[in-house]
């Protein structure tokens, strides 16, 4: 049964006239008539006794009129149920919700990201916060963020999940000047007796080339640290014995002839991640957000 056909008789018999019963739901006396009729034929009894243009309702339509009644406030229940969840979705969207992220945001499309989410959404307001990658994990683990764009290194699959935004490993700068810098490719035993530029200690990268440095066979001899590839870059580029051990993206992103890119071929992997805990219940933006980004970043990879 259609219910405009139950509204239609519905309307009939409160307004004893199929002309007014038309005009109440928005449609023409013969479509009412048509409803009516049609409503009749699928159920197999006469709900109105037609005298010409008079007409009463049955006895059958009586019987079956208080049905009628509580399908129609059933309906129209559930579609203010709808409206109200709407509402509330978009009110919780126009909250927003927070993501921090490492000072990588810019390196794996995650700026142009949000830009083009926010012009396709923007009621939802998003706020971010940089912050070195230690201080984006206290971030996550103590609630103060939504979303933790990071990598997947320090992150137990026990009390995270994430969503795999770019899968990273390592490379080599070195000045032209550096003996390797002929090299195409190199594994990590053959850098064993030189001096390495890293991310500082309280960054997850540096333990992550560490441990495969000691993996290899070799505790490296670490110069320098910074979180910055560029004043690593030119560090190397001023000491033609020092090779720098990067994040690859970063280094192909920052390539010059000012210095020589080499392929690590055992090179340690990680992934650079949104991750959010299992424990906490995302905003309605934060899942439209996370969505969003599973198209986006697919076309930019």
């Amino acid at each position: 049964m259609d219910i405009i056909k139950i509204k239609s008789f519905l309307a009939v018999v409160n307004t004893g006239n199929f002309s007014e019963a038309g005009e109440l739901l928005h449609i023409s006396q013969s479509s009412v008539s048509k409803n009516i009729s049609s409503l009749e034929n699928d159920l197999g009894i006469d709900l109105l006794n037609r005298y010409g243009r008079r007409f009463t309702v049955s006895a059958a339509g009586h019987k079956v009129m208080p049905y009628f009644i509580e399908i129609t406030k059933s309906l129209d229940l559930a579609l203010q149920a709808v409206v109200d969840i709407k509402s509330e979705t978009a009110a919780d969207a126009r909250e927003g919700f927070k993501i921090t992220g490492a000072p990588t945001l810019g390196r794996y499309n995650i700026i142009s990201l949000i830009g083009v989410f926010s012009k396709r959404y923007p009621e939802i307001k998003i706020d971010i916060t940089e912050q070195e990658e230690d201080h984006v994990l206290l971030a996550l683990q103590s609630g103060d963020c939504d979303i933790a764009f990071c990598s997947d290194t320090m992150l137990s699959p026990k009390h995270y999940s994430i969503k795999i935004v770019f899968c990273e490993e390592f490379m080599l700068a070195v000045s032209p000047e550096n003996r390797f810098a002929s090299k195409t490719s190199l594994r990590l035993k053959e850098l064993e007796n030189e001096h390495f530029v890293l991310n500082r200690p309280e960054s997850m990268l540096y333990d992550i080339c560490v441990n495969a440095c000691i993996f290899s066979g070799f505790v490296p001899r670490v110069v320098m640290t910074t979180t910055r590839p560029n004043i690593a870059i030119e560090y190397i580029c001023n000491n033609d014995k020092y090779i720098c051990m990067w994040p690859r993206k970063s280094l192909e992103d920052n390539h010059s002839d000012a210095f020589r890119n080499i392929v690590i071929d055992d090179s340690p992997r990680f992934n650079m991640v949104f991750a959010w805990k299992h424990n906490r219940v995302l905003p309605e933006s934060a899942v439209i957000f996370l969505k969003f980004a599973d198209s986006y970043l697919s076309l930019k990879h």
